[in-house]
């Protein structure tokens, strides 16, 4: 900082005028006094909190019972944490798009996989839930899927997007993917498809919308934890996130709101 500059001088026919040797130092004090970086002030005890953004958009999966729960979940922690929240229901694949062009904020829930693929993203605190994939058959179908092995020469449906569903039936010949999990119930009930493999959640949503009674679920193929994203541009924001999720996680409450998604396993929102 440049030394300050005695703006005092004095003046024609004022004897009495203060010199920079008198009032001037002074004044010089006072100026000093008003900053305290300079006048040796005592500094922040701690670091100011960063400033959040006006808002933050938040992408959650549209059309799906599980990530009405899990929005839920996220907006109690988010209100916990102080920060705005925006969600925003988008498809799948449409939702990792826009994160990769960094026009969201972050994303409701993501199994680790996808944050490998997506650098973009990170992981904040503990999960949320752990996800399950089941395989759903006409009660009628007669034959039975116990494993993923099962899947071989069935005609299978997923919904687009999905992650976890496309690890899955990677290597089958006769995957259907389609927009909506209610395409994939009327295709079932059609007989134009075998399996269907989805969330339990979104399962008996799609088909109590369907009026749908002969669906049966057969087994669960795959678990895995999902992990709410945000964007890396707002890591700094992250701690406050994670130390909401870890109290809620520590109280209970996490895990109460989790179990009223699915008693046993909860449903997969990870997005290609």
């Amino acid at each position: 900082m440049p030394s300050p500059v005695c703006y005092c001088q004095p003046r024609p026919h004022r004897p009495e005028a203060v010199s920079c040797l008198g009032g001037g130092w002074r004044t010089f004090g006072l100026i000093l006094a008003l900053l305290p970086g300079l006048a040796g002030g005592a500094a922040p005890s701690s670091p100011p909190r960063p400033e959040a953004p006006a808002v933050l958009n938040i992408a959650r999966a549209h059309d799906s019972a599980a990530s009405d729960r899990l929005s839920a979940i996220l907006q109690r922690a988010y209100a916990r944490a102080g920060l705005p929240l925006r969600l925003e229901p988008l498809p799948a694949p449409r939702a990792s798009q826009r994160l990769d062009a960094g026009r969201l904020d972050g994303e409701v829930a993501r199994i680790a996989p996808y944050f490998d693929a997506h650098p973009a993203l990170m992981r904040v605190g503990p999960p949320l839930m752990q996800v399950s994939l089941v395989a759903y058959v006409r009660s009628d179908a007669g034959f039975t899927v116990r494993n993923v092995a099962d899947l071989r020469g069935r005609r299978v449906g997923i919904v687009r997007g999905l992650l976890q569903s496309q690890r899955l039936v990677a290597g089958l010949d006769r995957v259907t993917e389609v927009t909506t999990g209610a395409q994939l119930y009327r295709m079932l009930a059609a007989g134009r498809l075998d399996v269907v493999v989805d969330a339990p959640m979104d399962q008996r949503r799609h088909t109590a919308q369907l009026g749908l009674r002969n669906v049966v679920a057969q087994a669960t193929l795959c678990e895995q934890p999902a992990y709410h994203g945000l964007h890396r541009r707002h890591a700094a924001l992250a701690p406050r996130l994670a130390a909401a999720l870890e109290a809620m996680q520590a109280s209970g409450e996490l895990a109460a709101l989790a179990a009223v998604v699915e008693p046993a396993s909860a449903p997969l929102l990870a997005t290609r």
